[in-house]
């Protein structure tokens, strides 16, 4: 062994500057709240900077006002109520999965506890069926209850789905909707098949799998070693898969209602990954990033993306017009019948507006449909601003589980950082929304507020607890918007979509803890424990369902303002609203 002693060893100490202390989080959590607080009001000041270039720039003669407070308390309550009242419930039955595998209902987050291994009851289940009754190593132990709590977040995942699917088809297909489908297509005299709802419900839940696992691609993406050099970049290609995934989303599922809780399950994988950023700060231009690219895009994408449609249609019509002219008359003799046949498509598309009841008089400029896809999308982003706190709890309470923060390389100690910005964009985040609502009523000449305030009002004199089971819906507005129009975008909504994206959030948490935190990989299916677990888990659903129930009902939740005078306005028997001589109605 050959000796080198001819080095000279030197050690320079030198004070760490500002920048890089915030970046070792070596300060105390105070003074990162009065950062964020800082950064708080820059995220605000994005949003007043946009409504101030569009006042500047209007083309509208009277310009509405900006009424700050009102607009937040038309957005802010029915967002946090929503969103918290379908957390809560989560949180208990996911606490109580806990208790049944690792000893403890609740522990504190920083520091999360765990029953000795070989304490609990499950501890002596074997990985494998045919390995029951063999000895379990320590291994196993951990093995096991790591991937055990992933089937733990799939199983009340899916619960969750069950319990969105039946807040977003509360009641069965009305005679009326039936008459109608008769009048669409003779397929709907066939009962035995003719059963709307379920298809719906079925084709809802599948394009919800197959967003999930869309989902969990997208975080799969976030282990990439280049991930933090390309994430600005990752961003923005994560922002148009986005708008070509909601195309698709759109065309399968026809409803509006049915696609925001899709499109922000996808919005929540994109934000979930920035905290792979290589260091806090990244985090941090990571965040207002995207917010700006959102506050962006809801003002500009689609007057945009119609005006190069727009160009597009007209050179593809020149083209047509320009061949047609250059083909002789004698092979173009077919173009009576194709004008015949445009003829015939006109009246049964007027047929259709004649049975739905909508009047087409080409004005749109007035119409509530832009404000509804608008507002629809900012739901979303609203529901995942109250949301995300949540989430950060569970990285933190089941660190080693989900192995996320492990793999981004986050300290437990520094997640307690990630929580308070997450708190205090929460305060902030909805002032630049309402300012972005203001910046759209100057650009596009929406009456946003006014309709927020009708809603409100509509949502205050329903006849029903639950908006939802009203069989009255506007006709005049498109079909596939007249359900989100319905529910007024109240906290039922908000606590709806929470529920549909949390089953989304859990089967991605679920997949994590399968894949990353046990070895060798777990299979659920494989677990002698599986059937213990799942059901465990909807005795605990169905439990905590009726002690939900009843508290809603004593503590008077979403009851109606008229609760005692309005058995009058209910319908009391279909048969009396069938429309007299219904079957001689032609378009």
């Amino acid at each position: 062994v050959q000796k080198n002693t001819k080095y000279t060893l030197t050690i320079d100490y030198h004070a760490l500057g500002f920048y890089e202390l915030i970046l070792s989080f070596a300060y105390s959590p105070s003074i990162f709240v009065v950062i964020f607080v800082f950064l708080g009001f820059l995220t605000a000041a994005t949003g007043v900077t946009g409504w101030a270039i569009s006042r500047m720039t209007t083309m509208l003669q009277n310009p509405p006002g900006v009424k700050l407070f009102s607009m937040l308390v038309l957005i802010v309550p029915p967002a946090v109520g929503g969103t918290y009242l379908a957390v809560l419930p989560i949180f208990l039955i996911t606490a109580l999965g806990n208790y049944l595998l690792n000893g403890f209902f609740y522990t504190n987050p920083n520091t999360p506890q765990v029953a000795p291994f070989g304490t609990l009851a499950l501890d002596t289940n074997n990985l494998q069926y045919n390995t029951i009754g063999n000895a379990i190593t320590t291994a196993e132990y951990i093995s096991a209850r790591n991937g055990r709590m992933g089937t733990v977040f799939c199983i009340i995942g899916i619960l969750c789905w069950a319990v969105s699917s039946q807040l977003f088809f509360p009641k069965k297909e009305t005679k009326r909707e039936r008459e109608i489908a008769k009048m669409r297509t003779s397929l709907a005299e066939k009962e035995e098949i003719w059963q709307v709802v379920l298809w719906k419900k079925a084709n809802f839940l599948w394009v919800t799998f197959v967003f999930t696992i869309i989902c969990v691609l997208v975080v799969e993406l976030s282990y990439w070693g280049d991930f933090g050099t390309y994430i600005y970049v990752i961003i923005l290609f994560l922002l148009v898969i986005g708008e070509v995934l909601a195309l698709g989303v759109e065309f399968f599922l026809q409803d509006a209602i049915l696609v925001a809780p899709v499109l922000s399950g996808f919005n929540f994988a994109s934000q979930l990954v920035t905290f792979g950023a290589p260091d806090f700060l990244t985090f941090l231009l990571s965040y207002f990033f995207g917010v700006a690219l959102a506050l962006f895009q809801r003002i500009y994408q689609n007057y945009y993306l119609e005006l190069i449609g727009s160009i597009f249609v007209f050179f593809y019509g020149l083209i047509l017009r320009t061949a047609k002219k250059m083909v002789p008359r004698y092979i173009s003799g077919a173009a009576a019948q194709k004008k015949s046949d445009e003829i015939t498509a006109d009246q049964k598309e007027f047929k259709k507006r004649d049975v739905e009841g909508v009047a087409d008089n080409g004005e749109t400029h007035e119409s509530v449909e832009p404000i509804l896809d608008y507002f629809t999308g900012v739901c979303g982003d609203s529901m995942l601003i109250y949301y995300f706190p949540f989430l950060v709890y569970l990285l933190m309470q089941y660190r080693v589980q989900i192995y996320l923060p492990i793999a981004y390389l986050i300290r437990q100690s520094d997640m307690v950082i990630y929580m308070f910005f997450q708190l205090m964009m929460c305060v902030f985040e909805p002032i630049a929304d309402a300012f972005n609502h203001f910046q759209n009523e100057q650009f596009h000449g929406w009456k946003i507020y006014e309709y927020l305030v009708y809603s409100r009002y509509r949502f205050l004199q329903r006849e029903t607890r639950w908006k939802g089971m009203e069989s009255s819906l506007d006709e005049c507005i498109d079909e596939n918007l007249r359900r989100v129009d319905q529910m007024c975008f109240s906290s039922q909504f908000f606590m709806m979509m929470t529920f549909h994206l949390n089953g989304m959030v859990y089967v991605v948490l679920a997949f994590q803890c399968w894949l990353r935190s046990s070895n060798p990989t777990y299979n659920p299916f494989s677990d002698s424990a599986f059937f213990i677990i799942l059901i465990y888990l909807i005795a605990c659903y169905f439990i905590l369902e009726w002690v939900i129930f009843q508290l809603a009902v004593r503590l008077k939740l979403w009851k109606i303002k008229h609760e005692n005078t309005a058995w009058h306005m209910l319908k009391k028997d279909e048969d009396e609203w069938d429309l007299p001589g219904w079957e001689d109605v032609k378009g």
